[in-house]
């Protein structure tokens, strides 16, 4: 038997716009790059916003938007990312994630999957929905990639 799952909503939060040619002037991406790669501005995250808190403000509003249907009841709470999740190491985002949203009651889990994280975190919230195990799930995933591995 299967139980319909419908996405209630969706949300992003994305950080203010760097300019390549900026990025060329100060010496931080060469001429080069920006001749091949065509790209007039990227998001980029300042270390004053952690990753988690980025889960959290596309997930405060995803639910803000879902309140009609969801009320106030979530319970799931899943996060994907792929690096450092810019807290002490061995610390896992989704918890914190259902912390700062108020969520109680909910199973709230990490589970990596590199650029595709997302997409199978769908999946596995729409598995436990079907089986009985809920009736809403929040799926969240955020990333920043900053030094020393990455300089965006």
């Amino acid at each position: 038997m299967s139980t319909p799952v419908y996405i209630t909503s969706a949300a992003s939060w994305i950080p203010p716009g760097e300019s390549a040619k900026e990025a060329v002037a100060s010496g931080r991406y060469t001429e080069d790059d920006l001749n091949t790669d065509k790209i007039a501005c990227l998001p980029v995250a300042t270390d004053e916003i952690s990753v988690p808190d980025m889960g959290v403000i596309a997930g405060r509003k995803a639910l803000d938007r879902a309140v009609h249907v969801v009320g106030g009841q979530v319970d799931l709470v899943m996060h994907a990312s792929i690096y450092h999740q810019s807290r002490d190491h061995h610390w896992n985002s989704a918890p914190y994630i259902q912390r700062e949203l108020g969520i109680t009651d909910a199973f709230a889990v990490n589970v990596d999957g590199m650029s595709n994280g997302g997409m199978p975190r769908l999946d596995l919230a729409m598995g436990q929905l079907e089986a009985g195990r809920g009736t809403s799930a929040l799926v969240t995933t955020a990333d920043r990639f900053c030094p020393p591995g990455f300089d965006r």
